[in-house]
């Protein structure tokens, strides 16, 4: 019978100063292995660290959240996570981007900021306003737009 972590132990061995515990009786978890084998993905809660820190500070890098999250008493993430972390901060950022930017992918292409004015454009708000769609007053819409395709240049004018 397989313990709720995958592994084939029949038994939890606690260690500590004193003695060394068997115990048949309970079952043991993930964490019980995870001193023996590396600790190699980050908990819930260092995600949810991880996620928040994102939301406050997007650009930062993996790194620079490893530097500040060091000097924190309580938020601790260990120097063996640092990929794990730099990973978790570009997906996080890139879902924030995609949320923020209503799921339009932006780069340095024309073709891409054309996406977004059009995604953005006031007057298909205003249509679908005519059709019984509410306007949301804080969102930004573009007003104006104008597309230099010579100088790779594009204004937009944005207005809530």
């Amino acid at each position: 019978m397989r313990a709720r972590c995958g592994c084939k132990c029949e038994a939890k061995i606690v260690k500590n100063a004193i003695s060394v515990v068997l115990s048949i009786a309970n079952a043991h978890s993930k964490e019980d292995h995870e001193h023996e084998h590396g600790i190699k993905y980050l908990s819930h809660k260092q995600k949810c660290l991880v996620a928040e820190s994102v939301k406050i500070a997007p650009m930062q890098t993996g790194r620079q959240l490893m530097q500040n999250i060091e000097s924190s008493p309580t938020k601790v993430i260990d120097r063996s996570l640092a990929k794990s972390v730099a990973h978790m901060v570009r997906r996080e950022r890139k879902s924030l981007t995609s949320v923020a930017l209503e799921g339009v992918d932006v780069d340095n292409t024309l073709g891409s900021l054309q996406k977004l004015s059009e995604v953005l454009w006031i007057m298909d708000a205003f249509a679908a306003h005519k059709e019984g769609d509410c306007i949301d007053l804080f969102k930004p819409y573009v007003i104006e737009r104008q597309i230099l395709e010579a100088d790779r240049t594009m204004f937009m004018s944005f207005a809530t």
